[in-house]
């Protein structure tokens, strides 16, 4: 009996078996539902709305830069001693001026002054004081004819005295830092002189000597100073006043003969 109960079991479980199988293998069929969807034309579909969400970050970077400038001024005075230095403008030159010509002396008997030209050539130290100068100088008097007359004597025509001057020069500048400085200067030397038509004239007609047109010559001297200022590099304006005297030819005690020639040029080195 039992192994009956055995068969009999394992057969039901083979006939199980295969019938779940065949169940397996059977095609399936999608369920349907037995409830009619009602359809209408009027009826609105609702649209589909999708949230997007969007983040956005904006990182902002800020640098500041702070520059301090700081300048420094350290002022140190100091004294510096600068070596005294002669006018620049120096060299050889010529020079032109002219002026007027007070009369002194016994000239101032029978002239006056008139007018007076000079002309020179000379040679001044770049760094230095000193100066050599030859200078000639053109005098036209005004004649005194009332003295002229007074004395007895014809005029001759206006005195005319022409003088021939070698002169040492000693230049003293005034601002020697500059290029174009303003020096003074003293000049002096001996003198040759040619003159005429002058009388000599006193209060004892004795002793007075008439005048002539001839030439007479006589050596003097003369002295003077004067004010240079330089004008650029090469050239230089100049005032001046000389003192001039000699001896006339026929000296009778009072034969002496002085004029100032007062003088405005210019100098080219």
């Amino acid at each position: 009996m039992a192994i009956r109960f055995s068969t009999t079991a394992l057969a039901l479980a083979a006939l199980t078996l295969m019938a779940a199988t065949a169940e397996a293998q059977r095609p399936r069929r999608r369920p349907t539902s037995s409830t009619r969807i009602p359809v209408s034309k009027d009826v609105p579909v609702t649209p589909r709305v999708d949230t997007v969400y969007q983040t956005r970050v904006d990182t902002v970077f800020r640098t500041t830069r702070d520059t301090v400038m700081m300048t420094r001024y350290d002022t140190v005075n100091t004294t510096t001693t600068v070596p005294m230095t002669f006018h620049r403008v120096g060299g050889p030159y010529f020079g032109l001026g002219g002026g007027l010509n007070p009369t002194m002396g016994h000239l101032d008997n029978t002239a006056a002054s008139g007018w007076a030209g000079v002309a020179m050539i000379g040679w001044d130290q770049v760094n230095g004081p000193l100066g050599l100068r030859i200078d000639f100088t053109e005098n036209q008097f005004v004649s005194n004819d009332w003295a002229i007359r007074t004395a007895g004597f014809p005029r001759t025509g206006n005195p005319e005295i022409q003088t021939l001057g070698g002169d040492v020069k000693l230049n003293l500048p005034i601002n020697p830092t500059t290029l174009n400085n303003v020096k003074l200067y003293g000049l002096g030397g001996i003198t040759w002189n040619r003159y005429r038509n002058i009388p000599q004239l006193s209060g004892q007609a004795a002793t007075a000597v008439p005048g002539t047109s001839d030439f007479q010559s006589k050596i003097g001297w003369q002295a003077g100073a004067g004010m240079q200022f330089g004008i650029g590099s090469r050239s230089a304006i100049f005032l001046e006043g000389r003192y001039v005297r000699f001896t006339a030819e026929n000296n009778k005690g009072w034969g002496n003969f002085a004029y100032v020639p007062l003088t405005v040029g210019f100098n080219w080195f």
